[in-house]
């Protein structure tokens, strides 16, 4: 036989006590702190751009940056991007997770049950009854019918943060759609103008490559009339050589750029060609800054981290009112019967109300542990936002030192390549005068070759700077443009969605770039 003894009783009640002790004293230590979300960190913002220049006005919105460059086949692509591009799907589709989330988070703060039936089988026992042993009691099916409903009232405010959490992260979902579409597009933009770029050092390659075989045909003549060695002329096919490898990796790079704007803008590899265009032809957009404090509301990913620290505010709000009493309120009406013909009827009514308060005792410990973890990943999201804040600053700086030091660095190497393309020229003319050696026609070749192609990347980093500039101001984007190209990606997707249950991708006719 188990005995209990009066001093073991006793000491699990002092424990119990205890445990709701705390439990109490812990929900009274949440009551005493703020239950609404707080500002995040925030970050000390110069007043103005440093190297801002004479850039103050403000910054242009999307579809004025693209048509900037005056380029309608730069405006086709980033369009087919916008349309096109799997990793928009892909933010469209988280956004769409993130909003049902916030759907079902309203749900908590609504009654839970339903209607529901159910029919019981049982038979009694005759001892139960009080009948004799031996007495058989019949086998009896009572059936009940009717609205079960429980709810819990919402006094701390745990649903209600639960709920604003949840809106936060697809607010915060819907600013990261407007990210991934500046990423793409700028991307976008970014290989197309490396493809001009392309396109144009492979013409001055191919250019440099007939200058380089017409001074091979000049030596080889004057090997032939005893005037030139055979040295010279080796040193001059290696020149040859290596401008037809120059003229070969330029090709090359090309046709795989090609491939990676194409998987941009959402087409097949070899459907996108760009056969015309140079950067000669494009203009670079001419943008304004605005305000440091701007640039907080225009960057997409600023204003996403912004609202994980909203986020975290209500989990910590929502794990503190976990802490706290609850009450919860349950309702059952219906019928009950054990024959079929009665179940309906008045005298079968039931009807129930009850109320039940409870206290968090033994789940204290977990629920306070639940609670620093909360608190701590706020301290993580506030220092993350601080960080995306000082990075869109240095972003800004750095495309802006870029973009105004680029334009004079172009017209140094457009004179120095002048220079050295006279330079060059004067060299052959004495070449055929007989007055320099071959080691001088090398060096101002291989210098005005150089020369050439240095100035063609400066060009291309110039229109990478514009471009990197606007991704840094955020973009231009507005709430509007975010809701519209959701809603033509959508309506793109419905209509191809009843067409063929398989992932068929048709060349589209602004695939190629003529």
């Amino acid at each position: 036989m188990c005995r209990v003894s009066f001093a073991r009783v006793r000491d699990l009640g002092r424990n119990v006590a205890a445990m709701f002790l705390v439990g109490t004293l812990a929900g009274c230590a949440a009551m005493g702190e703020a239950l609404t979300p707080e500002t995040p960190g925030a970050v000390a913002l110069p007043e103005r751009f440093v190297h801002a220049g004479g850039l103050a006005q403000a910054s242009m919105t999307s579809p004025e940056f693209w048509t900037a460059f005056r380029s309608p086949d730069l405006t086709d692509l980033i369009r087919r991007a916008e349309l096109g591009s799997r990793d928009i799907t892909v933010a469209i589709a988280r956004l769409r997770q993130a909003e049902a989330g916030a759907d079902e988070a309203f749900g908590g703060l609504l009654p839970s049950g339903g209607l529901g039936g159910t029919q019981t089988t049982f038979k009694a026992s005759a001892n139960t009854a009080g009948l004799p042993a031996g007495v058989s009691m019949p086998v009896r099916q009572q059936r009940k019918v009717g609205l079960n409903a429980s709810w819990e009232l919402d006094f701390w405010g745990k649903a209600s943060s639960n709920f604003e959490a949840a809106s936060n992260r697809a607010d915060a979902a819907a600013f990261a759609v407007a990210a991934t579409r500046l990423a793409v597009t700028s991307e976008t933009a970014l290989s197309y103008v490396q493809i001009l770029s392309l396109r144009d050092r492979l013409a001055l390659g191919r250019e440099n490559l007939t200058l380089a075989r017409k001074v091979q045909d000049n030596v080889k003549a004057r090997v032939e009339a005893g005037s030139a060695t055979q040295i010279m002329l080796a040193q001059q096919e290696t020149v040859v050589l290596q401008q037809e490898a120059t003229v070969l990796r330029l090709q090359r790079t090309l046709a795989q750029e090609e491939v990676t704007l194409g998987l941009l803008i959402g087409a097949t590899p070899g459907e996108v060609r760009i056969t015309r265009g140079s950067l000669g032809k494009l203009a670079i957009p001419k943008l304004g800054v605005g305000t440091p404090a701007d640039l907080l509301r225009r960057r997409p990913d600023v204003r996403q981290a912004e609202e994980f620290v909203a986020a975290s505010a209500n989990n910590v709000a929502s794990a503190r009112a976990a802490m706290l009493p609850s009450l919860t309120l349950s309702l059952q009406k219906g019928f009950e019967s054990l024959t079929t013909g009665a179940l309906f009827s008045g005298a079968a009514g039931v009807f129930s109300v009850a109320g039940q308060l409870t206290q968090p005792i033994f789940d204290a410990p977990r629920l306070l542990a639940q609670l620093e973890g909360t608190q701590a990943r706020r301290q993580e999201l506030i220092a993350t936002y601080q960080q995306a804040v000082m990075t869109s600053l240095s972003d800004v700086e750095k495309a802006l030192i870029a973009y105004g030091g680029l334009a004079r660095e172009e017209k140094v190497a457009g004179r120095a390549t002048a220079a050295a393309r006279r330079a060059y020229e004067l060299t052959l003319e004495q070449l055929d005068a007989g007055q320099v050696d071959m080691t001088t026609v090398l060096n101002t070749q291989r210098d005005y070759f150089t020369a050439v192609d240095s100035l063609q990347q400066v060009r291309l980093a110039r229109f990478q700077s514009a471009i990197a500039l606007y991704r840094a101001l955020g973009g231009g984007w507005t709430d509007e443009d975010v809701a519209r190209l959701i809603a033509e990606r959508e309506a793109i997707d419905a209509a191809a969605a009843p067409a063929s249950k398989t992932v068929a991708i048709a060349p589209g006719s602004a695939g190629a770039v003529n």
